[in-house]
């Protein structure tokens, strides 16, 4: 449902309101527009999970737009944000010129509360420059590199992930990490590839502070040794083996 309220119909600088119902949520979207720009702002409103603020420019074309998302489940963000991108990677109209930074909130997951992921659209490419996403109480976690490429039938997201520890003793107890195995931990390095089609996931590359000489092309991870997992705890005996081995 949506509904349009213009007021100034006669002044060169217009306001609006767009109300729009999704889902059982009520989003409020307040906008100021001329010939040169449009400034946008979202009302607060009760259980409101989305909020847009920024401004579109008119003469050249370019945006500059802040997003934020409450309260969303961590593979629904995943599922989203994965395959917009794939869909819009190089696809975009040329003149398509701005930044959209989201700031995950509330994130409905045991381990990761908020993040922030910084998108440019530029010569009909999308591209994710900044990123980091909030591990509860140990630290965050970013992709310094990624891509997608094909595999047999399945589409592939694989980035080269790069985890700084803020609160190792937390990290040992959340991972339940044996004393005997533990070691003065700064940074964690591994690869992560996901299905863009399938809830399973796989790494490879896990190293220790020291990241592994390894040169992160398609053709290199399509003959590299993974381990494959669908859910945390295999994840968490997958790491807790990984620390096994530095004693």
């Amino acid at each position: 449902f949506f509904q349009n309220n213009l007021q100034n119909i006669s002044l060169p600088q217009k306001k609006g309101e767009l109300n729009s119902t999704f889902l059982n949520h009520k989003i409020v979207l307040q906008y100021i527009y001329n010939d040169n720009y449009i400034e946008l702002s979202t009302k607060n409103v009760p259980n409101s999970f989305f909020s847009l603020n920024g401004v579109i420019k008119l003469k050249p074309f370019h945006f500059n737009l802040n997003t934020v998302l409450k309260d969303q489940k961590i593979n629904d963000l995943i599922h989203l944000f994965l395959n917009y991108y794939y869909k819009n990677k190089g696809k975009l109209h040329p003149n398509l010129s701005g930044d959209l930074n989201f700031n995950l909130d509330d994130i409905q997951n045991a381990y990761f509360n908020s993040g922030d992921l910084k998108f440019k659209f530029q010569n009909s490419d999308i591209n994710l420059n900044e990123n980091s996403i909030n591990i509860r109480n140990i630290g965050r976690i970013s992709s310094i590199d990624h891509f997608f490429y094909n595999n047999s039938q399945d589409i592939i997201f694989a980035t080269n992930l790069e985890v700084d520890i803020e609160n190792q003793e937390e990290f040992y107890r959340r991972f339940l990490i044996p004393k005997k195995n533990r070691v003065n931990l700064k940074k964690i390095y591994l690869i992560f590839e996901k299905d863009l089609n399938k809830d399973f996931y796989s790494i490879s590359n896990l190293s220790i502070n020291k990241k592994i000489n390894f040169l992160f092309n398609e053709m290199n991870l399509v003959t590299t040794e993974k381990i494959y997992f669908d859910n945390f705890q295999k994840f968490r005996k997958i790491v807790t083996d990984e620390f096994k081995k530095l004693n």
